[in-house]
């Protein structure tokens, strides 16, 4: 039977590290969606990679393109029973835009087991363009 979900630290290292990793999931997602439906693209890239390494830039570059980066975790909540399930609301920064997502990440650290799984990652908030404009940090 599962508790309801108590609210915890934000500033806790494993939460800190179910954040980061959250964040890698989806941009690694996000490559390899844009990497197979960009077919002429890979192409191209696969091609001029061939010929030096101005292509690899080129080719890290798209990698990038699309990158979060992790800035902190604004709300943390812990739900306990077979597993642990985390909700975790972060702060991004996407394009040099703030944006404010939503994660839900499944852990069964007990039994010498250390599973980990994100079960969700969605925009929960996209501040308008003007509204909040990263500086270079």
């Amino acid at each position: 039977m599962m508790r309801a979900a108590k609210d915890i630290p934000t500033y806790v290292p494993e939460i800190q590290r179910f954040a980061i990793s959250a964040i890698e999931q989806y941009n690694i997602e996000q490559v390899l969606i844009n990497f197979v439906s960009n077919k002429s693209f890979v192409f191209s890239v696969l091609g001029l990679i061939i010929q030096g390494f101005t292509s690899l830039f080129i080719y890290i570059s798209f990698l990038q393109s699309g990158v979060l980066e992790f800035v902190k975790v604004l709300k943390a909540k812990e739900q306990v029973g077979a597993a642990r399930i985390y909700y975790l609301t972060l702060e991004v920064v996407d394009s040099g835009r703030r944006k404010i997502y939503e994660a839900k990440i499944w852990v069964q650290p007990w039994m010498n087991v250390n599973m980990t799984e994100v079960l969700e990652f969605k925009l929960a908030h996209d501040f308008c363009q003007d509204d909040l404009l990263v500086d270079n940090m």
